[in-house]
């Protein structure tokens, strides 16, 4: 892959990842390796149905996400997704239980041990790996409109 390619690749990666309703719906799959449509909106109902096949197509163009069967259902097909395996994506998803100061002082103590690896400079058989992660408090994305984020 060029560096132009490479470059377009991270911008869709980013755009998965920090748009509040496409990152809920990577987290499902973290959940469950695999999702259909019908199930991921029992999951997310704060989502309408239209703004999540939108979303979960836009996942698949940007290479997200996949299909990885189709079961025709009363003369409709039903699509099952997976996270499509990517060597240059790592994802992982933990759930934690946190009192405000104590997500601060974990933000704190992350951002203390990225601090030592990012004064890394390039040096033979490193490879650039740029981390991005959002801490979401759950409950607080159904206030998000989905207009917001399309």
């Amino acid at each position: 892959m060029n560096e132009k390619a490479n470059e377009k690749a991270n911008e869709r990666v980013m755009e998965a990842v920090f748009n509040p309703v496409r990152m809920r719906i990577l987290q499902q799959f973290l959940q469950k390796e695999t999702q259909t449509v019908k199930r991921l909106g029992e999951e997310l109902p704060h989502i309408p149905p239209a703004s999540l096949y939108r979303h979960v197509n836009r996942l698949v163009e940007d290479g997200m996400i996949e299909v990885c069967a189709e079961y025709k259902i009363r003369g409709t097909v039903e699509k099952v997704y997976r996270l499509k395996v990517n060597p240059f994506i790592k994802y992982n998803s933990i759930d934690l239980y946190l009192k405000e100061e104590e997500c601060e002082e974990l933000l704190q103590a992350i951002n203390e041990v990225l601090a030592k690896y990012s004064k890394n400079r390039v040096d033979e058989g490193q490879a650039l790996y740029r981390l991005s992660f959002a801490l979401v408090k759950e409950g607080h994305t159904e206030d998000i409109t989905d207009k917001e984020y399309q």
